[in-house]
């Protein structure tokens, strides 16, 4: 289910940053999910600090990214 909805994602007219959040942490997916897309992988449970935190940084990157398009 996961793939689908990143390759939906991804592929479409805009990018969507994707956070995923997940209890279990085989290497393996995890690095099959980074190459569909996912931008950010954690771990349960989640620290709501360090979540905001990434979402922030998102928000950012994304921002600079319209800018740099613009000029």
């Amino acid at each position: 289910m996961a793939r689908k909805f990143l390759r939906k994602a991804q592929f479409e007219e805009h990018e969507i940053p994707v956070i995923m959040v997940s209890g279990s942490l085989c290497e393996i997916r995890v690095k099959d999910l980074y190459s569909l897309g996912v931008r950010i992988f954690m771990a349960k449970p989640v620290k709501i600090n360090r979540l905001v935190r990434e979402i922030d940084e998102l928000i950012e990157e994304s921002e600079e990214d319209e800018i740099n398009k613009n000029d």
